[in-house]
């Protein structure tokens, strides 16, 4: 009785999962996301490591987001965030065909 008992209390130990997990860093939302996901992941009993991709360095990243480790990997160069036409003036009205100006001839079949 006295082993089952003991195999009993080893049986979460077993089930537990070592997890490795990429994240895009593009906006908020994705870093708000992977840390419920790291929490929920942690509380079932798995250890979570993260690697973060961070392509856009206009969003702060505040610490380890309950992983065991994290490595965060910037990408060379400024954010090409800041430069999209429709963030720089987003209230700017804008017709169909200035935004397919760049390549007009994009959705022709030859």
């Amino acid at each position: 009785m006295r082993p089952l008992f003991l195999l009993c209390l080893l049986l979460p130990c077993v089930f537990s999962l070592n997890i490795l997990m990429y994240v895009n860093v593009i906006g908020k939302s994705h870093l708000q996301f992977a840390e419920k996901l790291i929490q929920i992941l942690n509380d079932n009993g798995h250890t979570v490591d993260v690697i973060m991709g961070w392509l856009n360095s206009y969003v702060p990243l505040k610490g380890s987001y309950g992983a065991r480790k994290t490595v965060t990997v910037a990408f060379p160069g400024e954010s090409p965030w800041g430069a999209v036409d429709h963030l720089m003036n987003p209230f700017e009205e804008r017709s169909l065909w200035k935004r397919l100006w760049p390549e007009p001839t994009k959705f022709i079949d030859t």
